[in-house]
């Protein structure tokens, strides 16, 4: 498995409380024998954040493409890395794009020796926003593309067309919907490109507030 994975699964182990999202997500602890006591949720609690940190109603979806990718198998792979590279200038060529870097990703990038082409084709690469100004962009985005699994998430909630650049993912959320999985495919990126639209679907509605399941199940016990 990914780190990450790694990572979450020595969590639920140890976690004496666990909130899983839906009844499949449940069955899956269930499956691991996790110890601690488990308490599903009406739906995943990044929907509420995403809801919480939104801060414009703006249905235009024409703003800036973003693009915003961290993981360790994107970034020191060099054919995957060659592959984002040509992603990321087709996707400045094709319209307003922002590039969301953190330290380590723009080092690994401007130590290529194909930075100054992907300069010249035009992203505006900028630091990572703040979550709410995140989301807002997001949401205001013709498209997004990112390698994170929770971005996915968020992305999936908003209905933005993401295009999620790995072979695989954990993830169901948006999987056929808004979200098209990559495969580090060329032809599935360049037809992702010239018609995002066609993956755009409403935001997601949660009936019932997740966030406030886990605030009451947590006062109860206190």
């Amino acid at each position: 498995p990914f780190p990450e994975e790694m990572v979450r699964i020595v969590v639920m182990r140890l976690a004496r409380i666990l909130y899983p999202p839906s009844a499949e997500a449940r069955m899956n602890l269930d499956k691991m024998g996790v110890k601690g006591d488990v308490v599903q949720t009406p739906g995943n609690t990044a929907v509420d954040a995403v809801n919480h940190a939104i801060t414009t109603d703006d249905a235009s979806h024409d703003g800036p493409g973003i693009i915003a990718i961290h993981r360790v198998e994107n970034l020191h792979k060099s054919s995957r890395l060659d592959a984002f590279m040509d992603l990321l200038v087709a996707a400045a060529v094709s319209g307003p794009t922002r590039f969301l870097v953190h330290p380590p990703t723009e080092r690994v990038f401007r130590s290529s020796d194909r930075w100054d082409d992907v300069l010249a084709s035009g992203p505006s690469i900028e630091p990572l926003l703040p979550h709410g100004e995140f989301m807002t962009a997001c949401a205001s985005a013709r498209w997004v593309v990112t390698d994170g699994g929770s971005i996915q998430e968020e992305c999936a909630a908003i209905g933005v067309p993401t295009l999620l650049w790995r072979g695989r993912t954990e993830r169901p959320d948006g999987v056929g919907e808004n979200v098209v999985l990559s495969n580090y495919d060329a032809d599935v990126v360049g037809e992702f490109l010239a018609e995002p639209e066609r993956y755009r679907r409403p935001p997601f509605v949660q009936p019932e507030s997740p966030a406030g399941v886990v605030a009451d199940d947590l006062t109860r016990r206190a």
